[in-house]
């Protein structure tokens, strides 16, 4: 049996289940949760207001399952091993899957062969956050990304799947070497195509931000990355722990898996091509975290910039308010040309 059904009307079996081995068997979990049927959620969404049913569900993803389908009455979650068989873009072609099991997608304006530079974009937490698709690991950010950068620019994006909404990017207590299978598919994709590794850019927003900043640590790459979430604090206790940071789901929290990182970049030998671009605002309510923590980046690496523009009025804002600045800053590093170190207010 490769099928498991559950009933939330007895939350005992449901969190016995869920730890028991017999799940490392299972492809697929489909949850009753009719008793909230007058609601019309799946269990995302009803997780962010019921702390049993939340206990439950940080469970299931803690064993690698993934919401795929709701119907209002009934959950279904896939296991991550299975999502490549049952995603309908993977099976059509659309999405690309790495020998680690990967999902990404890369595109360019010419023959790939020909692309002399790479733009690695990093997903956001998707528009609808609790949405029951499986896309809500893949927003595509920046879509009309191609009419902005050279014609000669490889695009490479990566799916984020882990946790609930996503994985950052980060090491899971799931799989503890998610990052390394990103790191190794972007360092992959570097070979295969001859990309010079001083025109090659790391970039995203929020969560994809996370993601570009802490690769870019990791790799020694440059990346923009656009207001990131470097601490967990504020989306636990401001927002209700939207992000599913709280739980067991990754095996550090945030703010100590880039404090690892960045004592580990300061401590080696760095090219001189390096930088670390961060976009920022303190009309953002995360501006007090990212700024502590750029100020341990080494001064010759990190490129901070800081918009206060009027316009920006919550932490969103961000992206959509500095996109100008961030396609410039872009597209000078895919070329190859580096901005000074330092803060630059905007």
């Amino acid at each position: 049996m490769t099928r498991l059904k559950l009933s939330m009307n007895d939350l005992a079996r449901v969190n016995e289940e869920i730890s028991s081995s017999s799940m490392d068997q299972m492809h697929f979990v489909e949850v009753d949760h009719g008793q909230y049927a007058e609601s019309k959620k799946n269990l995302i969404q009803i997780a962010a207001t019921n702390a049993q049913v939340k206990d439950s569900l940080y469970g299931l993803a803690g064993r690698g399952f993934h919401l795929y389908k709701s119907d209002g009455t009934t959950s279904w979650f896939v296991a991550q091993r299975k999502i490549v068989d049952l995603w309908h873009r993977v099976r059509q072609g659309e999405l690309s899957v790495a020998d680690s099991g990967l999902i990404y997608t890369m595109s360019s304006n010419i023959d790939l062969d020909q692309c002399k530079s790479m733009l690695v974009i990093f997903s956001s937490i998707a528009d609808d956050i609790n949405k029951s698709s499986l896309s809500r690991y893949f927003e595509p950010n920046f879509k009309s990304v191609h009419k902005f950068v050279p014609d000669d620019t490889l695009v490479l994006r990566i799916a984020d799947i882990g946790g609930v909404v996503g994985g950052f990017y980060m090491p899971t207590t799931f799989d503890p070497l998610s990052a390394s299978k990103v790191s190794n598919l972007i360092e992959a994709m570097i070979s295969r195509h001859g990309i010079d590794r001083k025109r090659v850019v790391l970039y995203g927003a929020s969560k994809g931000g996370t993601g570009s900043l802490y690769h870019a640590l990791m790799s020694g790459l440059t990346c923009v990355s656009v207001d990131p979430v470097v601490h967990d604090s504020l989306y636990e206790q401001t927002y209700n722990d939207s992000h599913w940071t709280a739980g067991s789901l990754f095996t550090l929290k945030k703010e100590e898996e880039f404090n690892q990182m960045v004592t580990s970049y300061s401590s080696r030998e760095r090219a001189d091509y390096e930088s670390i671009g961060v976009v920022c605002s303190p009309r953002s309510p995360l501006f007090d975290s990212i700024t502590e923590f750029t100020d341990k980046i080494p001064q010759d690496s990190a490129r901070v910039f800081i918009s206060n523009n009027p316009k920006i009025d919550s932490h969103p804002g961000v992206s959509r308010e500095t996109l100008r600045t961030v396609t410039g800053l872009i597209n000078s590093y895919l070329l190859g040309i580096r901005t000074e170190p330092g803060k630059v207010h905007f």
